[in-house]
């Protein structure tokens, strides 16, 4: 199985107690069932805070860190993880390794990608000047083929970022044209006036695209997923546009805040 990521994945560094808006903040942090049997057999005073700290909730699988004012009980007064400085990086359960990772499962292949509730994957992503692409970063040597929709799916997607990447046109044009290459009715599609980075606009909607169509795979809806990414597309850029604040703070800002409120809640979405 072959897994790829975007060419920018590798630039990624947690920047820990540099984070405005870190991970340990707000999120009830799951742990993983080998993660707990490790913690539990963590000795000393140190095993002692870890056993007093795991929260078993009956209305969920897994335990979590106990939160504290919204804060991760290990989670110090520098905004490091005492987890990670008592027992080392190896010893942070999966969630937070993973973290701010996605994955998307195909049946011949693995995406990773950097989510946008991170503001330093934002700023990674927002930032970038090359355009969309993937790499392949590891192989483990068995190779699987996919059925024909998900094949299907992965041609779409590539017509997609072509129309996407297509640096003639503004990112608020090839949108459009996107839609249109699906068939759908863009007649009321508004942009707010005012400028945009139209480098960041692109970046933006690969990003998208990229982690919002693969999981039609399961759900079989492929048009509300394209759709999705487009109205998203849409509320972050006219945020933009319609701001005296043009860095790249504050976008990275603006996508963080929806990345939060609507990619970590399904509810939202409509489908």
């Amino acid at each position: 199985m072959k897994t790829f990521a975007p060419e920018y994945y590798s630039g990624f560094r947690c920047i820990a107690g540099e984070c405005r808006h870190s991970c340990c903040l707000k999120w009830e942090v799951d742990i993983d069932e080998e993660s707990v049997e490790k913690y539990l057999k963590v000795p000393g005073e140190f095993g002692k805070r870890l056993k007093k700290n795991i929260i078993y909730d009956e209305n969920s699988d897994l335990p979590h860190f106990r939160m504290t004012d919204e804060r991760c009980e290990f989670l110090n007064d520098r905004n490091l993880c005492d987890i990670f400085t008592e027992l080392g990086e190896e010893s942070l359960c999966q969630i937070c390794t993973d973290h701010p990772r996605f994955r998307n499962f195909f049946t011949g292949r693995t995406e990773i990608g950097l989510g946008l509730a991170c503001e330093e994957a934002g700023r990674i992503i927002l930032s970038s000047k090359e355009a969309f692409s993937l790499i392949e970063i590891s192989d483990d040597g068995e190779q699987e083929e996919g059925d024909f929709f998900e094949t299907d799916l992965l041609e779409l997607r590539n017509d997609l970022f072509d129309i996407l990447k297509n640096r003639k046109k503004s990112t608020d044009d090839r949108i459009i044209e996107m839609l249109r290459f699906c068939d759908f009715d863009t007649s009321g599609i508004i942009y707010e006036e005012g400028t945009v980075d139209d480098m960041a606009c692109e970046q933006l909607a690969c990003y998208l695209l990229y982690r919002h169509m693969a999981d039609a795979i399961y759900d079989n809806r492929l048009e509300e997923r394209i759709m999705f990414v487009a109205e998203s597309y849409m509320k972050i850029r006219n945020i933009w546009a319609k701001s005296t604040d043009k860095s790249l703070s504050f976008m990275v800002e603006t996508a963080r805040q929806f990345s939060e409120e609507v990619e970590y809640n399904t509810e939202t979405w409509g489908f």
